[in-house]
Formats: C-alpha cells, sequence, structure tokens
C-alpha cells in the first residue's frame, strides 16, 4: 500500500501538470471536465462491476482487475505520450520539504481517520496526530521561506488570488463530496434496507446529473470563469441535499432518484472548476508545485469531509440513544412490558434516521460555506466588460 500510494501520489500532479502544459489555460475549463469523466462514470459502473465479481469471482479480484488497466496504460503511454522537455533541468529535488509535507499529510488524515473511528475530534490520538501535523506543517513553511523557490510547494503559491480560493474550495468540498459518497450509501442500506449493490445502483440518477452538467461546467468555466459557475453549482447541490433532511424510510424512491438528480447537476459542477482555477496567470515551475498543492489540500479535504460527516452522524446517534437509555432506566415511557421491545426497536430506528437527516443538514450547510472562497476565483465576465 506505501509503494502504491507513493506511486499514485506522483501519477496525478503529474498527470494534471502535462494536460495544462498540453492544453493551455484558456480551456482549463473544458479539459478538466473531459479528464475528470471516469470520476462520474466510476461510481455509475463500479457498483454493478463490483456486486458482479464478489458474486461469480472472489474478493481477490478486486484487486487483480486493476493488473490489466495498469498493462494498457503503460502501452498507451509508451505509444501515444508525446516526449515533454524538462521545465527545469537543474532542479533537485527538496527531500526535507517532501518529507515534512507527507508527514504533515499522513498526520492530519490519520489524527481525522481515528476522529472518525472514535465518533469524536476530541480524542487523544486525534489531538495528538492533528497537533502533530500542524507541527510538520510549520516546520515546513519556515524551510520553504529559507530555500524560497526551491521548495516543492513554493510559498510564493498563496500570491495568487484563485490559487488561495482555489485550495480553501478544495477543502471544504471533500464535506460536500466525500461526505455526501459515504452518508448516501450507508442511507440507502442502513435506512432503507437496501443491499450493497441496490444501494450502488439507486444512486446512478446523481451520476446521470453529474453527467448532464460536465460537458456544459467546462465550456462556462472558460467563458465566464469559476467563480460564478461554482456558485451556481453550490445553489443547485444545497437545493438537491436538504431534501434529504426530510426523507426517511417511507419516502418514495422516484421522489428520492428527483433530487439526487438535482444535486448530481449541481455536484459536476464544483470540482472541476476549482480544480482548473489553481492554475491561473502561472507559468514555468509553479505549474508541477500547484498540481501538488492542490492535490494534497483536496486528500486532505477529502479525507476530512468523510471523517467529519461520519463523527457528527455517530455522535449524534451516540448522544440520543444515551439519553433513551436513561429515560429507560428512569422508567419515564409508560409502556407496556410486552410491547417494550417493539417500542425500544422502533425508537432505535428512528435514532438512526435522524442520525442521518442531521448529517445531510450538515453536508448542505457545507455548501454553502463553500460560496466564501469562490470570490477568490476567477471572474471573466468582469474583465470582458
Amino acid at each position: 500500500r506505501l509503494i502504491q500510494g507513493f506511486a499514485g501520489g506522483i501519477i496525478m500532479p503529474l498527470l494534471t501538470t502535462l494536460l495544462v502544459q498540453t492544453a493551455g489555460q484558456k480551456v482549463m475549463g473544458q479539459m478538466m471536465a473531459t479528464v475528470g469523466l471516469p470520476i462520474i462514470i466510476g461510481p455509475l459502473v463500479g457498483p454493478i462491476i463490483g456486486g458482479i465479481i464478489i458474486k461469480y469471482l472472489s474478493w481477490q479480484w478486486i484487486f487483480w482487475v486493476n493488473v490489466p488497466v495498469a498493462v494498457i496504460s503503460i502501452l498507451l503511454i509508451l505509444w501515444k505520450m508525446p516526449s515533454y522537455p524538462a521545465q527545469n533541468k537543474s532542479a533537485k529535488m527538496d527531500f526535507v520539504g517532501i518529507v515534512f509535507l507527507a508527514g504533515a499529510t499522513t498526520s492530519m488524515i490519520y489524527g481525522i481517520v481515528k476522529a472518525a473511528r472514535k465518533a469524536s475530534f476530541a480524542n487523544k490520538d486525534t489531538l495528538l496526530f492533528i497537533g502533530l501535523g500542524l507541527a510538520l506543517a510549520l516546520l515546513y513553511v519556515f524551510w520553504a521561506m529559507r530555500i524560497k523557490d526551491k521548495a516543492v510547494l513554493p510559498l510564493n503559491l498563496f500570491k495568487y488570488r484563485s490559487f488561495n480560493g482555489s485550495v480553501l474550495g478544495l477543502l471544504i468540498a471533500g464535506t460536500v463530496l466525500n461526505g455526501a459518497m459515504l452518508a448516501l450509501p450507508l442511507f440507502f442500506q442502513e435506512v432503507r434496507g437496501m443491499s450493497v449493490m441496490m444501494a450502488g445502483l439507486a444512486l446512478i440518477p446523481q451520476g446521470a446529473g453529474m453527467l448532464v452538467s460536465r460537458t456544459l461546467t467546462g465550456k462556462l468555466t472558460d467563458k465566464f470563469g469559476a467563480k460564478y459557475v461554482v456558485l451556481t453549482s453550490l445553489i443547485i447541490t444545497f437545493i438537491g441535499t436538504i431534501p434529504f433532511y426530510w426523507f426517511n424510510h417511507e419516502t418514495s424512491y422516484w421522489i428520492i432518484a428527483l433530487v439526487l438528480f438535482v444535486r448530481g447537476i449541481g455536484a459536476g459542477g464544483i470540482l472541476m472548476p476549482l480544480m482548473a482555477d489553481s492554475y491561473p496567470g502561472m507559468q514555468g515551475a509553479l505549474i508541477p508545485a500547484a498540481s501538488i498543492g492542490s492535490r494534497t489540500i483536496q486528500n486532505i479535504g477529502s479525507a476530512f469531509g468523510t471523517a467529519i460527516i461520519t463523527t457528527l452522524i455517530t455522535a449524534y446517534s451516540n448522544a440520543k440513544i444515551k439519553g433513551f437509555k436513561q429515560n429507560i432506566s428512569s422508567a419515564n415511557y409508560h409502556v407496556k412490558a410486552a410491547n417494550m421491545s417493539q417500542f425500544v426497536a422502533r425508537h432505535l430506528d428512528l435514532i438512526q434516521i435522524h442520525a442521518f437527516q442531521y448529517g445531510f443538514f450538515c453536508i448542505s450547510i457545507a455548501a454553502l460555506l463553500i460560496a466564501l472562497p469562490t470570490f477568490l476565483l476567477t471572474n471573466k465576465i468582469e474583465k470582458n466588460q
């Protein structure tokens, strides 16, 4: 997993950097929308393929299926990829900076995962590892100030207004996108009693909505800038998420599917414009650095978003169950002994439903919070006037 993570960590920033150099910054929106297509198709066909593999083969094939994909990718690289010249042949690897950044990122993500498992951010492991991550990040800042442009992530990146808006938006977007991608399948499984495969199929309307908005989002970003594209997408995402605050096991699936489709249209216009807006105005060696910076922040945001939604849902559920037990012990409920087990089961089901509703409400609020950094993003309407 360490080797796999190391290789994957190289692939994505390198891919983004090469794409920016090839396509140019004028069509960043369309380029990101095209490259991001697998991100949409994956959730659509992934659960179906995964269900078939598990049913007819074995769980090991979940990993073996990557082998032919990797082989085909290598052949395509050798056959089709141009030979890009080095941007700076005199550049040296910033090993100290890489250690500081990798340590900071790993520590904070590990602390966040611990928070999700313990349903609280106020636990010893979380505070220790997040504190360690922040200390390493601070050490990196001092190191980068010392070596300046030679740092793996130069601090002068943060002089660019759109880059700051992009990374802040990506950080919060982890809650709206990754947090929801965890909560939605669990909602279908735990509240509505669906199987894993059926829960995956139930999310198809959201993926369809993302497909609808994907091409349009890229063109609008290139024409008007990321600012208003992301703002509009956030409003649509909020409209497609807040109804889950009232949805339960009795809600018609067709109503849920319609809301998911609307949510998909909005969610499809958040990530790619934010990623595309990491690069405006940058040239040369700053482009790879911007790729590293935006990807690092995105990874932290994804882990944080998943962890915080898990923590909020679990903590809400635990608090309500604790109060329910205390009320039963105090005989605050006037229920006959013969009906008590049915009463308890029904009440626990309601607590679970309310916990998910609370989680979706928090995701909706997070969608509105992204509006704050979007005011730092590019606005081509004002430039054209």
